[in-house]
């Protein structure tokens, strides 16, 4: 998908690089959802055979219904998020609960097991890197705006070397509060000082990264890394979209 120009006032803003960009992190510049199908996969295969009768696909089935559920609900999603270990026991457990197995020790353990397993398998997608360098080198400010555990998201962060290329991280668990919460990009415009206008919003999540980002005037850029562009039931229209951070160096030569 090539960098998108749609007609709106704010076209004229989108023909270079902005002096302030904020970023979110996982499915912007990490690889993250796309891993979890595999590992549950893999964990499942792993765990069924000593489960008894249950077949892989059926405790994937379980564990996907009860996750679901769970993380429909924005104050579960909320608390869940900055505890990902302990949410995902509980949905392991409730998953085994409902396919009547015994074990709460091994229901732990796989949940465990994937949370070791996805964390492994994050990666950067191809130029995110090199894109933020290419940010930097043109003079860009950045800002990492992270949902989340400070636990998870700093590991993520020193993993790969990240730290480097923004001038401010904020990171949910760390502040208290998180996306969509106006007050997280506030404090990311004052630290950076930016006023709305001259900033970029890059993210995934047309909830937490894009609405905030229109409705405090920053240039919202959404990342539709799937490829399978807006969801039928959207209420929120992106003013821009890309397949991923190395098309805006593409756009922006």
């Amino acid at each position: 998908m090539p960098f998108e120009f749609r007609s709106n006032p704010l076209g004229r803003s989108m023909r270079s690089l902005p002096p302030v960009i904020l970023l979110d992190l996982d499915d912007t510049i990490l690889r993250y959802s796309a891993v979890a199908d595999e590992c549950w996969e893999h964990v499942c295969a792993r765990f069924a055979a000593r489960l008894g009768d249950v077949s892989k696909d059926d405790l994937m089935a379980a564990i996907a219904r009860y996750a679901s559920w769970y993380w429909s609900d924005r104050e579960r999603h909320r608390t869940g998020r900055l505890d990902m270990q302990r949410a995902r026991r509980d949905i392991v457990r409730a998953a085994f609960a409902q396919l009547r197995l015994e074990g709460l020790s091994v229901a732990d353990e796989l949940a465990d097991r994937f949370t070791t397993l996805r964390e492994d398998w994050v990666r950067p997608f191809d130029g995110a890197r090199e894109a933020l360098a290419a940010f930097r080198d043109r003079g860009a400010r950045l800002g990492l705006l992270t949902n989340g555990s400070a636990q998870f998201q700093r590991r993520k962060i020193e993993r790969f070397d990240l730290a480097r290329f923004f001038d401010v991280i904020l990171i949910e668990g760390e502040l208290g509060f998180g996306k969509p919460d106006h007050r997280v990009f506030h404090r990311a415009l004052t630290a950076l000082q930016a006023t709305p206008s001259e900033t970029w919003m890059i993210g995934d999540n047309l909830e937490w990264d894009i609405a905030p980002a229109q409705h405090l005037g920053i240039v919202d850029v959404w990342v539709d890394h799937a490829g399978t562009g807006l969801p039928p039931d959207s209420s929120i229209t992106p003013t821009h979209t890309v397949a991923a951070l190395a098309a805006l160096i593409d756009a922006f030569p």
